[in-house]
């Protein structure tokens, strides 16, 4: 399982760092700073979600990684409110970084289906 978490962590950061520079190079260093606080955020929620269902499939602290969600959500919701009610960064560039996800999990599947078809 630790091998899926590095291919996620590389697939992670090089989609972040294509991303962020891509939004720099159209909309500037505000907006890539925004981007790159939605990767973050969104980057750090992952690897939580992994840990936790980690820990349910293995059947170890189902309570605690069960809790690990409910409490992850708290803090995903609540820091995206507060960077963007107070206008740490931009609404724009946050979301465009939140989408890292859907390249990440997109290469991971590809990933997986072409080992799959390998074996």
């Amino acid at each position: 399982m630790n091998q899926i978490i590095f291919k996620i962590f590389i697939y992670w950061l090089i989609s972040s760092v294509v991303l962020s520079g891509g939004v720099f190079a159209l909309w500037g260093a505000h907006d890539a700073l925004s981007c790159l606080a939605g990767e973050i955020v969104v980057g750090f929620n992952l690897l939580a979600l992994i840990w936790a269902w980690q820990r349910i499939f293995s059947g170890k602290g189902l309570a605690l990684a069960g809790g690990v969600i409910v409490f992850k959500y708290a803090i995903l919701i609540a820091s995206i409110y507060w960077l963007i009610t107070q206008e740490k960064v931009s609404a724009f560039g946050f979301l465009i970084g939140c989408g890292v996800l859907i390249l990440v999990m997109g290469a991971v599947a590809y990933d997986y289906k072409k080992s799959y078809k390998n074996s």
